[in-house]
């Protein structure tokens, strides 16, 4: 086994869902044949702002189990809950709290359809 082979199954164990890199590198082409979803960027600065892009985004999404704790979660960041306890009543109560629905997606987080699936993770944060 090839020692590109050895850090994409490890990165794999350890959970990591996509990796940003240049093309052609073998530590991308070893992640992806282990299911690494592979991000090619063309320039080093755009690499960097994609990961820290995504290590803001992650840093602040609070899970929680209902609309006080999302508004309150709110505050500093974002809030991710089941979709089921806020639909159109629990957006008006969040409103009033100044927060809204930025998104909506599947546990998997592939973008539903439609709102009536079942399922779907809210994720909300403060209205601008």
């Amino acid at each position: 086994m090839k020692a590109a082979s050895v850090v994409a199954n490890i990165l794999k164990r350890e959970g990591v869902e996509f990796l940003i890199g240049y093309p052609v590198n073998q530590i991308i082409e070893a992640a992806a044949e282990v299911d690494i979803r592979t991000i090619i960027v063309r320039q080093e600065r755009t690499g960097l702002h994609m990961a820290d892009a995504v290590s803001r985004r992650d840093a602040n999404i609070a899970d929680a189990s209902d609309l006080a704790e999302a508004a309150a979660a709110s505050k500093s960041g974002f809030a991710r809950l089941p979709w089921r306890l806020v639909r159109r009543e629990g957006e008006t109560r969040l409103a009033a709290d100044g927060v809204t629905v930025r998104c909506l997606q599947r546990p998997d987080g592939s973008l539903p359809r439609s709102e009536d699936e079942d399922d779907l993770v809210a994720f909300v944060g403060r209205a601008y």
